[in-house]
């Protein structure tokens, strides 16, 4: 069993991993290790995916781990919460109004779906669930449905 965990201490990203073992007749369990990696910018947003952190950089998206930075995806703009949904990281882009499909395989934007966006100042959530990306897209109520097959908006709700 493992467990990680990311914290915020003065803006580095750290990754705490908590390794078990368990025996057939008793447990063994290893003292939590902290890895504390810098992360230079102003990384906000997380999502997780499995062994990786994705995080929110200024101008970009980051795929990180416990051994450091693992690749950069240029998206200007990027905010608010990302989803991992269908082998993708779908993050918004405030500055375009789109939510952004990344191929987290090739770390690329492979598509850029026009929305808008309730909240183009970054608070908000992009979101997965009953096979849609979903998104709050304009301040009088409108949801955005999004199918992640097609890359293309489906529904506004």
């Amino acid at each position: 069993l493992e467990f990680r965990r990311v914290l915020f201490r003065s803006r580095p990203l750290a990754i705490i991993a908590l390794a078990c073992s368990v025996a057939v007749f008793g447990a063994a369990v290893a003292a939590p290790v902290e890895t504390v990696i810098p992360a230079p910018g102003f990384v906000d947003f997380l999502a997780i995916d499995g062994d990786t952190v994705w995080a929110t950089n200024t101008g970009q998206v980051e795929r990180w781990s416990r051994d450091g930075k693992l690749a950069v995806t240029p998206l200007e703009g990027a905010c608010g919460a990302m989803t991992i949904s269908n082998s993708a990281l779908w993050v918004a882009n405030c500055k375009a109004g789109t939510v952004n499909r990344i191929d987290i395989r090739a770390n690329t934007v492979a598509a850029s779906i026009p929305t808008g966006l309730a909240c183009p100042d970054g608070e908000m959530n992009v979101a997965s669930g009953a096979g849609s990306i979903w998104v709050a897209s304009d301040v009088s109520g409108v949801i955005s449905r999004i199918d992640p097959s097609s890359k293309i908006g489906r529904a506004h709700v």
